[in-house]
């Protein structure tokens, strides 16, 4: 019993001594209490004295309220951390500090020296102490005389390396740069004009047009092998021998019908005795006599006894003093030769010769005599060079390449035209970027404004039109990254469709008219790849290279055999006074020769035609392992696009999906803002996840139209899809054959 009533004297003491503490520390300096103390007090001197937050906020429409939509849901004001120029001392609290940071105390509401409550003053009243103007910037504004205490109040925060002046946080500059806007001429453009464009003007697509033509000039060249020529030579020769000692002794010195001092010309006369004799001499009358064989033993008789004489005539005219005289014979010579030769196919070479002589010469005394006639000729190879497989080899490569160049034109038509509409999307994908940023920026811009709203009534604090610039700032830099990116995407798509104007490229805006789809395909692997082996220019370019290697080593093979060559030749001509008189012998055959001869040659160890041969084999296997390889490389290439196009349909649907849950968790944030129980700072991060999510959703969108540009140029049907007919250019005609041999060169 005594125990008990000690226990309640006890208690009673403990409760009085609370009481009289509870209204000391009433009458004391207030403690800091705790934020959420903070918090409470706060809201119920903002409900005690100020109208509902609501009040200043966008009325929100009932039918508005299901709408996830960011621009039609109100903001409304934040609970916590409100400050309040009220002369209640509850309100003056030090809120807690938290650990590890700076204590914000709030700032007195007694005005200094006086002791009395000061009013209640709103942002545009709020200024220095020194009454300064207001700084330029956050440095300057931060630049102050030190104080004893972190002060928070509309308009400007004091902490203890300055004052920080709001109004001079200012963004001036960067709406300046938003608002900017570059009078440009927009043009509309759709998909399907960019293509034409691109086919018309793409500098790739032009450069590498010239290939076929090129290839077929070479087709030209090749077949040059087999053109006739046509071959001229005149000539005219004078030569000036002195005669030998053989001719003079015979000739008597009488060249060109002459008098001698010989022995034939002392014996002869004015004529040798061989003329006297052969004429109307002794030998004409032995001649014209019938008398047997008499007669002819005579003449035999005749004949030597002059040969005697003549030698003995030499040999006493070398021992004769003063008797030692030279004569020269004098020839003069015209010489014109035209003939046509070249070879067939079948690897035959042949010659058609016309040849004129027209000489004169001391033995005809200078008297024109015109000798000469037609001459065939041909040679047929019977083991290296013969039969058309070898001999046309260069004109059948030639056109393999010329096929190989069109195939190259054709995958560098398909390729241009995939980066066009890849960079068409990707324009497209820039300006839903910039409308995502714009948009974020909007809202951040309304929801400064409540925050200044409720910071000039009193209701809201400094902090939280802070972090709202701060969003504003953050945002504004992002749309001007995003317009950047639209004019990146504009001068990429410039490039490919050569959109210039006096070298610079065009200033006109693309206003994109299409707009991507996720719609769905169906994707099978087998007929993907069945297509790309039938449509991919790759294959034909790796066949013809194969065939073409073949075709060289049947050549090689043919050139490493000995030669073996049989040749046959026809002469037809005459030999006259006249030059007419050599064109009737060639058809008369007055003169003719016929000629046949079988060539053979081997070279020893024959190096050259074996390395040759080798070199040409293992090209051929060579181009075999390419078009292996080339197989691997496609497939590979469509199964990778298969698996992009699929994980980029995923990621369509996957954004669509949280872009959705983005906008209720916005919606969810600002009714939790509208109950208090949620700040600004969070709203403002909700939006800004908002925004990456349509911004990942737009760009999966434009990632999955570009994989499908991947997955059809992969399997070679680029232009089916895009109903494009591309022609290959027509050859240029060539230089007339006049034009080629008349100088100067021709120009372009």
């Amino acid at each position: 019993m005594r125990c008990t009533r000690r226990l309640g004297w006890a208690l009673t003491c403990l409760l009085c001594a609370l009481a009289l503490t509870s209204g000391i520390a009433r009458s004391a300096e207030p403690s800091p209490i705790s934020i959420s103390d903070w918090k409470k007090d706060g809201a119920q001197a903002e409900k005690e004295d100020a109208p509902p937050a609501e009040a200043f906020l966008p009325a929100l429409e009932p039918e508005q309220t299901s709408e996830p939509a960011i621009e039609t849901t109100p903001l409304p004001p934040v609970q916590d951390a409100a400050i309040h120029d009220s002369p209640e001392p509850a309100l003056s609290a030090k809120p807690e500090a938290p650990a590890g940071g700076p204590v914000m105390e709030e700032a007195s509401t007694v005005a200094p020296g006086t002791g009395e409550a000061a009013e209640p003053r709103t942002v545009h009243a709020w200024v220095d102490p020194q009454n300064a103007p207001p700084a330029n910037g956050v440095n300057e504004a931060a630049q102050g005389s030190d104080i004893s205490q972190h002060e928070i109040k509309a308009g400007q925060i004091r902490t203890p390396s300055g004052v920080i002046n709001l109004q001079a946080i200012t963004l001036d500059r960067l709406h300046e740069e938003v608002a900017q806007q570059t009078d440009r001429e927009e043009v509309p453009l759709s998909l399907q004009e960019c293509v034409t464009k691109a086919l018309e003007s793409n500098q790739d697509i032009l450069v590498t047009a010239y290939e076929p033509l090129k290839a077929e000039s070479d087709i030209m060249q090749a077949k040059g092998e087999f053109d006739p020529v046509l071959k001229s030579v005149y000539s005219r020769s004078h030569s000036e021998n002195t005669a030998s000692s053989q001719t003079n002794a015979f000739t008597g010195g009488s060249l060109g019908g002459s008098s001698g001092s010989g022995l034939l010309g002392n014996l002869g006369g004015s004529s040798s005795l061989l003329s006297g004799l052969g004429g109307n001499g002794l030998l004409s009358g032995l001649g014209n006599n019938n008398n047997g064989d008499s007669n002819n033993f005579g003449r035999l008789l005749l004949y030597g006894a002059i040969n005697l004489l003549s030698k003995a005539g030499s040999l006493i005219q070398q021992w004769l003093p003063g008797r030692e005289t030279s004569y020269v014979i004098e020839s003069d010579n015209w010489r014109s030769e035209t003939s046509v030769y070249g070879k067939v196919p079948w690897g035959t070479q042949y010659e058609l010769k016309m040849e004129v002589n027209e000489e004169q010469s001391t033995f005809n005394s200078f008297v024109s005599e015109f000798s000469g006639g037609l001459t065939l000729t041909l040679t047929q190879p019977l083991l290296r060079g013969r039969g058309s497989r070898a001999n046309l080899a260069r004109i059948r490569i030639a056109k393999n390449n010329r096929e190989a160049a069109e195939s190259q034109v054709m995958q560098q038509v398909m390729t241009t035209l995939s980066e066009v509409v890849k960079a068409y999307w990707d324009l497209v994908g820039a300006h839903r970027q910039l409308e995502v940023r714009e948009k974020s920026l909007a809202n951040a811009e309304r929801l400064l404004k409540i925050n200044e709203r409720r910071m000039e009534i009193g209701t809201g604090a400094a902090l939280e039109v802070v972090q709202a610039k701060a969003s504003v700032a953050q945002r504004q830099g992002d749309v001007i990254s995003a317009r950047s990116q639209v004019l990146s995407a504009e001068d990429r798509l410039k490039l490919l469709l050569d959109m210039r104007n006096e070298g610079v490229f065009s200033a006109v805006r693309f206003m994109p008219t299409d707009m991507p789809e996720a719609t769905e395909l169906d994707l099978d692997e087998t007929a993907s790849i069945n297509l790309a082996m039938a449509h991919r220019p790759e294959m034909l370019s790796a066949q013809l290279e194969i065939d073409s290697a073949e075709i060289e080593r049947y050549r090689a093979a043919n050139e490493m055999l000995p030669q073996l060559d049989v040749a046959g030749s026809v002469f037809q001509g005459a030999r006259g006074s006249k030059a007419g008189d050599v064109w009737e012998g060639v058809t008369e055959r007055d003169d003719n020769s016929w000629s046949l001869s079988v060539t053979g040659s081997v070279p020893i160890t024959n190096r050259s035609g074996r390395g040759a041969y080798t070199s040409a084999a293992l090209s051929k296997r060579q181009a075999e392992d390419r078009l292996e390889k080339t197989i691997t490389e496609l497939t590979l290439n469509v199964r990778n696009a298969l698996r992009g196009v699929g994980t980029s349909r995923i990621l369509v649907e996957s954004s669509r999906q949280a872009r959705a849950l983005q906008e209720t968790n916005v919606m969810a944030e600002e009714k939790r803002l509208t109950l208090g129980v949620t700040t600004s700072f969070e709203v403002l991060q909700v939006q800004e996840d908002l925004a990456n999510a349509e911004a990942q959703e737009v760009q999966a969108l434009i990632d999955f139209e570009k994989s499908k540009v991947d997955l059809e140029l992969a399997e070679g049907v680029t232009l089916q899809s895009l109903g494009v007919e591309y022609e290959m250019p027509q050859p240029e005609k060539p230089v007339s054959f006049l034009r080629s041999i008349v100088p100067p060169a021709p120009k372009d």
